[in-house]
Order: structure tokens, then sequence, then C-alpha cells
């Protein structure tokens, strides 16, 4: 019996003469980068949109104040637990957090961080700017106790024994516009805003403009207009060939907004400042040529 010998036909798109590649879009790092990628020569103007801003980008060095103590006789892991709810919050936001809490840990963090405050404002911080930079609890010497019990046995009781540090920072105006920006405000901080304005008599105009301060509505609004933006911008860098992550594409807009703010309150300020030295001189002269 012979065999027949079954051919197997391939598809068309396994043929010898079509070749399959993936392309995967690279993430511009550097401007460079960005101009090999669009073809730009160094005398035309870099077609990208205005949101790319880089080298701006500085680390602060904010100030920092902190308080600790040792020989809590507390365990550390129970220390730990409130801790965390207090990690990264503005002062204001802490304290509340802690007077809510019904532990004996939430008395020990809310003494010691009434302390630190204490120490900051005594270097001369701001405590409307002050954030809970870092919470440390670590394990002390552990302590033992004889447990008498019946029948003349005993045992050992173990006494655990912790430390706490506990650091704040003053940020930078900058770093604060740029919270503010994004709808992340501190609870804490909208009130502060909400008794100025109150106190000040401000007009419905002011309080419209600064209601994504004050409220929750408000916040919210900015944070979704914000993430709006931001995938606007990735699809203009799409079009233009060159896509970039959208951490990059955040950090380049609040950089340039935050930058240019920042100037123009310095300007203001200097603005106001010479305005105040010149009435001063203006009625120092007054009054001299009333003596004459």
């Amino acid at each position: 019996m012979q065999r027949q010998a079954v051919l197997f036909q391939r598809p068309a798109f396994f043929s010898t003469g079509m070749q399959i590649k993936i392309n995967r879009n690279p993430i511009v790092n550097d401007l460079d980068l960005l101009k090999s990628k669009l073809n730009i020569s160094e005398e035309a103007p870099i077609p990208v949109p205005e949101c790319f801003y880089p080298n701006t980008v500085e680390k602060i060095e904010n100030k920092t104040c902190k308080a600790q103590r040792t020989g809590i006789r507390h365990s550390v892991y129970k220390l730990v637990q409130v801790g965390h709810t207090i990690h990264g919050k503005h002062i204001y936001d802490a304290q509340t957090t802690l007077g809510h809490i019904d532990k004996k840990a939430a008395d020990i963090f809310l003494k010691l961080l009434n302390s630190a405050r204490k120490n900051g404002v005594d270097q001369g911080l701001q405590q409307d700017k002050m954030f809970v930079k870092e919470v440390i609890c670590g394990k002390g010497l552990m302590m033992k106790q004889l447990d008498i019990k019946a029948r003349g046995r005993m045992g050992i009781i173990r006494v655990p024994k912790s430390s706490v540090r506990i650091v704040l920072e003053e940020k930078h105006p900058k770093e604060l516009y740029k919270l503010m920006l994004t709808g992340k405000c501190p609870i804490g901080l909208a009130e502060v805003f909400k008794t100025m304005m109150h106190q000040s008599g401000s007009d419905y105009g002011v309080v419209r403009a600064n209601a994504h301060l004050t409220t929750s509505k408000g916040r919210y609004y900015r944070r979704t207009q914000f993430k709006r933006l931001v995938q606007l911008v990735e699809k203009e860098y799409q079009r233009s060939g060159t896509p970039i992550a959208k951490s990059k594409i955040e950090r380049h807009i609040l950089e340039k907004t935050a930058n240019e703010w920042y100037e123009n309150s310095l300007r203001k300020k200097e603005v106001l400042a010479y305005s105040r030295r010149s009435n001063r001189q203006a009625m120092f002269d007054k009054s001299y040529e009333k003596k004459l």
C-alpha cells in the first residue's frame, strides 16, 4: 500500500514575502531625543505643546522640626497602627484624626505632635504650612517582672517599651500651590481659608473664585479638570508622533505653573513693599514740612 503525501498549505499571511513587525513607541526622556524624533533643526522652533518644560524640576529642601519620646510603656505594633493614619497629612488634619481615635496610642501621638508644633513655632516656622513628614516607631529595652501565681508558682511578665519620633516640615509655597492646583488642598487648611474670608467680609466673587479650596465639590471639580487637561496634552503629543508618560506631563504642567505663580507673587510683594515705603516717606515729608 502506497502512502499518499499530504502537503500542508500555509495561509497567505505566513508567506515568506510578508514580515510582521511590532513597533513600540518610546517614551521621551530628553529634549535631544525629542528633537531627533520630530526632525527639528536648531534654527527651527520646536513644535511641541507648551506644557513641555524641561530642566525646571528643582529639589526643595524644606525646613523641619521634630519631637521624640522614649521609654513609652506601649507595644510598638499598636503605635504603628495609629502612626500610619497621620503620615503625610497636614498638622490640622492629623490633630483631628487623632482626636477621633479612641486608643492609648492616639493620646501619645497627639501630645508629641503638639510638642513638635511648638518646637517649630519657636524656630520660626509657620504653623499653617506644617505637614507630617515622618513618623518613626521603634522598639526599646523590654522590662521583665515576676508574675506570682498560686501554689508557689511564678512566671515572667514582659513589659514592652517603645520610642516615637515625629518630624514636621514646612512646605514651600510652590508645593502648596501644586496641591491646590490639583484639588488636593487639606481640609484643615480649607477651614483656615474660610475663616479668613469670613473675617475679611469677602464678596460672592471672591468666595466663588476660591471654591476649589474651601468646598469638597470644588476640589473634586478641580481634580477632574486637571486630569482632562493632562489627557488633552497627551493626545497632542501622540499626534506629533512622540508619546510621553502622563506622570511627566503632570510634572511639567505643575512646575511651569508654580514657577510663574511664584514669580508673580514675589513681584507683587516687591511692588506692595515699595508703595508702603513711598507712602511712609510721603507722610514723613508732610509732617516735616508742618514743623518747619
